[in-house]
Order: structure tokens, then C-alpha cells, then sequence
């Protein structure tokens, strides 16, 4: 769980280089991230789907864009 990252900073980044099964922006907001809500608590978790998960807290997939990720 990353609990304190600022998406409107613009070097704070996730580094998604070493999974290969996310290949861009377009590919993760489209087949790996989903929101829900933990209390009121808001999340985003990113899945590679083999069972790797990250979950972002404190952030929705409209929070974030292509600059706060590397491919």
C-alpha cells in the first residue's frame, strides 16, 4: 500500500517498467486499475493480474495521469 503520494508532484512517479504486463497509461487505467472506497477511506489499486497488487490510498484513477507512473 503506497499511503503518501501527492499526484500533483510531479516527481513522485510509480515505476511500472519491471511489469510487463502493464504496457502504458492507456493499458492501466483500462485493464488494471479500479476505485473503491475502505470506509471513507478512498483507493485505488492497480493490479497486474499474476497476483501483484498495489493499492494507492487516498486516491482515485481520476486523481492521476500518465506523468505520475513510469512505463
Amino acid at each position: 500500500m503506497i499511503e503518501e503520494i501527492n499526484a500533483a508532484n510531479t516527481r513522485e512517479k510509480i515505476r511500472l517498467d519491471k511489469v510487463f504486463s502493464i504496457t502504458s497509461f492507456a493499458d492501466l487505467v483500462a485493464n488494471h486499475m479500479t476505485d473503491f472506497t475502505d470506509g471513507s477511506i478512498e483507493q485505488t489499486c492497480i493490479s497486474d493480474g499474476a497476483g501483484l497488487n498495489i493499492t494507492l490510498e487516498g486516491l482515485l484513477i481520476a486523481d492521476l495521469d500518465s506523468g505520475d507512473f513510469l512505463f
